[in-house]
């Protein structure tokens, strides 16, 4: 994560953030998309766990209209009855030619099937802290810094789908 984004995360979720998880990821790597898909069982992001997160290219940055960038994804999580960290699982196509899957990530999965490395960041927030807010208030500083939404971000739902748009 940019060093910067790290530093307005910590700041302004000081007192809210309960635990952080990171995880990389790499398609033809042993740390490839399956990470993403156990992450449901991991006991942090069990049900009713609000988080926000982060994903970032590792070795490159994205050219944004007023800088450069490694995060390409801003997000936010909390399920009622299910582990939050199934959410994981949907962002990044079992395939690059094939899915229609409204939660996957058409730019995210680009990326990964292009063998770019992807590093995920998540937050755990306390349980009063709401995560649509911090994920409004991490892409409002993102917007007014880099004069943009982060690359991937809108990039998912009906119009966005693998079977829509064909392989990236």
């Amino acid at each position: 994560m940019d060093d910067s984004l790290f530093a307005v995360v910590q700041q302004y979720l000081l007192s809210t953030i309960g635990n952080h998880i990171s995880v990389s990821i790499q398609n033809g790597t042993d740390s490839n998309r399956e990470k993403l898909l156990s992450l449901w069982r991991d006991k942090r992001l069990k049900e009713k766990t609000r988080i926000v997160y982060v994903y970032s290219l590792v070795d490159e940055s994205f050219l944004y209209p007023k800088g450069e960038s490694k995060i390409i994804y801003i997000g936010e999580a909390y399920r009622e009855k299910a582990p939050t960290g199934k959410r994981f699982g949907q962002h990044i196509a079992a395939s690059d030619n094939q899915g229609g899957d409204t939660g996957t990530n058409y730019t995210l999965t680009y990326y990964y099937y292009a063998n770019k490395k992807i590093q995920l960041d998540i937050y755990l927030l306390k349980k009063s802290i709401n995560q649509k807010n911090v994920e409004k208030k991490m892409l409002q500083w993102f917007m007014k810094k880099y004069c943009s939404q982060p690359i991937a971000q809108g990039a998912s739902g009906k119009n966005y789908t693998l079977n829509v748009l064909g392989r990236p």
